[in-house]
């Protein structure tokens, strides 16, 4: 559950995954969203760099959540062209 907007939601199952050495790791569109609001250069870098990463089914997820948590952000129209940053 997201806590700044509680009805954004993954399966518990769907937050991680296991990198080298089965270190656990939250999914992209987790963090992506997380990042979203800091509206850092960094964190800007980071999405350009990821979007083009993310599985469709992952690019959904963060466009559906965006839309819900911040609907005027610039990174929905990125998503939406299928990941094309620039």
């Amino acid at each position: 559950m997201y806590r700044e907007d509680p009805a954004l939601r993954m399966p518990l199952a769907d937050i991680g995954i296991s990198a080298s050495g089965n270190i656990p790791i939250l999914v992209p569109e987790i963090v992506l969203l997380y990042k979203a609001h800091e509206r850092t250069e960094k964190d800007e870098a980071d999405f350009r760099v990821a979007l083009h990463h993310l599985s469709p089914r992952s690019r959904s997820w963060l466009l559906r959540a965006l839309k819900e948590s911040a609907p005027h952000h610039a990174c929905i129209t990125h998503l939406r062209t299928e990941g094309r940053f620039y």
